[in-house]
């Protein structure tokens, strides 16, 4: 088996046709700040792929979308689970 070192979550656009990632310590950590690079990473690719969010987080999904848009990211609220 030959293994490969990703560099970057965008090397990957070509290989799937959906992305899906868990909100709260993926995108955005447990202090509530985003990871460095995140939002224009994230913007990338929800430009090329659809990309849905997940979280079990007792938000609502439009508490949950106010948030992310008010950090820069451009999901669309139906986009969240």
């Amino acid at each position: 088996m030959q293994s490969t070192s990703l560099k970057k979550i965008t090397d990957l656009i070509d290989q799937y046709d959906v992305f899906v990632f868990d909100i709260w310590g993926v995108l955005i950590s447990d202090d509530q700040s985003v990871y460095p690079g995140v939002v224009d990473t994230f913007n990338k690719l929800i430009d090329t792929k659809p990309v849905y969010l997940l979280s079990n987080s007792p938000r609502s999904r439009m508490v949950s979308w106010q948030r992310l848009v008010s950090m820069g990211f451009n999901i669309p609220m139906d986009h969240i689970f």
